[in-house]
């Protein structure tokens, strides 16, 4: 695949090579005009000189054959990617434009008895001016630059002949500065086509880094797409049944990616492993370590199932990987079915809610140490252990959840969640997250959130 400079570069120059071919196909009609106006005068002399049509046919003839030569090799270089055409097809092409009025008018000048005086003010002195203004399709501005002066210049050198020399026994029909100021004004041509040369120029750079930059934003918008579905995958699905307790969950990303995530992992038939973890940031690099603090959870918990060691060993697993200044929250639950007891042990991610239904008693259960990461060894406090009675509901959730935001600029509040989850603690599982996540796009009012939100709700039935 092409660098995006390189893929610029291509662009540009393609675009360049086809305004080249457009300029070239205007300057072969209006040669063609002129041909066919050679041919008239051959036919019709102006005072009996056929030599005139047939000098201005050939000259116009040779012109006509070299700009189509020229546009072919134009087309070539488009159609089958070759290079830009060569310095010097360029250059005599430019220099031969620019000496084709002026040798049409040193013919007329030569073979005719026309007034010289008239010559410099015939049709051929407008085809420098369109000559010139055509050079800005070049998308050069030194080439712009130098079809107008040497245009001037020659036109110029013409003018002070016929004045000096050719026309010095003949009476001007115009006032003599007039042919001066002709002068002048091929050379304000001149520099109002180098000033729109480099405008198009720079739209055209501009319009194409727009381009690229669209293109390099799609690209990404891609692959975070394809890391959101493999992340999305990693998820243990939306619900679950384990003996006498319902499982329910879900996990939204403020971006495409996020840096929360969950799982539930049976270890046998009566114990059920629980994580939920939150990594600063939100974004492709904190959905890295939480993947990564996935693959590590699962890896060791077939060889360790004593919760304090598991948290030891995954610390040290991410402070390895994990950059300076940053680290993750992770919350760890062991359900025993035959017990109906709760084991919470949790490194700086807090707080879970346990809620009691016979009482309606909510009690909020903090950390027993600091987050992941931070250092290569850390020690917890005992892990909190509780009873699971009848239609009893744990929540384990991120901060992004009960710190959400509306339009305001409030945030929801641990207080407001918790009397939500209060009014439809008597759903199934799956039916209080369903109602949760309802809950919180209202109170967003169609906004993004500013976290990710992640929630299982763990309910013994």
């Amino acid at each position: 695949m092409k660098s995006g400079s390189a893929a610029n570069r291509g662009i540009i120059k393609n675009s360049v090579i086809h305004s080249e071919q457009s300029r070239t196909r205007f300057v072969i009609v209006m040669l063609s005009f002129v041909a066919i106006y050679g041919i008239y005068r051959t036919v019709l002399p102006i005072v009996n000189s056929v030599a005139v049509g047939l000098f201005v046919f050939s000259v116009t003839l040779f012109m006509l054959l070299f700009e189509y030569r020229m546009l072919r090799v134009l087309v070539r270089c488009e159609t089958m990617e070759q290079n830009e055409p060569h310095i010097f097809l360029r250059s005599l092409q430019l220099i031969l434009e620019c000496l084709y009025p002026i040798v049409l008018m040193v013919l007329l000048l030569a073979f005719t008895p026309v007034n010289p005086y008239l010559l410099l003010v015939s049709p051929a002195y407008i085809l420098i001016l369109i000559l010139i203004a055509a050079s800005v399709l070049r998308l050069r501005s030194d080439s712009t630059f130098l079809c107008g002066i040497f245009g001037t210049i020659s036109y110029g050198v013409l003018v002070l002949y016929v004045v000096n020399h050719a026309g010095r026994d003949i009476e001007s029909p115009f006032a003599i500065e007039n042919y001066f100021v002709l002068v002048f004004l091929l050379l304000l041509t001149t520099g109002v086509s180098v000033y729109i040369t480099r405008l198009m120029r720079q739209y055209l750079d501009l319009a194409v880094t727009e381009v690229e930059t669209r293109r390099q934003h799609e690209l990404v918008q891609k692959d975070l797409e394809i890391a959101r579905g493999i992340q999305q995958s990693l998820l243990p699905g939306k619900d679950a049944k384990f003996s006498e307790y319902e499982l329910a969950g879900f996990s939204r990303a403020a971006l495409k990616t996020g840096g929360d995530y969950y799982d539930w992992q049976l270890l046998d038939n009566s114990h059920l492993i629980l994580t939920i973890a939150d990594a600063t940031g939100h974004g492709i690099g904190p959905a890295l370590m939480t993947t990564a603090c996935r693959a590590y959870m699962r890896a060791i918990l077939d060889r360790q199932k004593e919760p304090e060691v598991l948290m030891q060993k995954l610390n040290r697993l991410i402070h390895e990987d994990m950059p300076a200044g940053k680290f993750v929250t992770f919350a760890l639950v062991d359900l025993d079915f035959n017990k109906h007891e709760v084991l919470f042990l949790s490194a700086g991610h807090a707080p879970h809610l346990l809620i009691r239904d016979r009482t309606g008693e909510v009690e909020k259960i903090g950390a027993q140490g600091i987050p992941l990461g931070i250092s290569d060894h850390q020690d917890f406090d005992p892990p909190v252990i509780r009873q699971i009675e009848k239609n009893d509901i744990l929540v384990m959730l991120s901060d992004g959840v009960f710190e959400v935001e509306n339009k305001k600029g409030k945030k929801l509040g641990l207080v407001q969640l918790t009397d939500c989850i209060l009014k439809k603690k008597h759903l199934p599982a799956v039916e209080l997250v369903d109602e949760i996540s309802v809950y919180l796009d209202n109170y967003l009012e169609g906004q993004l959130p500013g976290d990710d939100m992640t929630l299982v709700i763990i309910k013994r039935i």
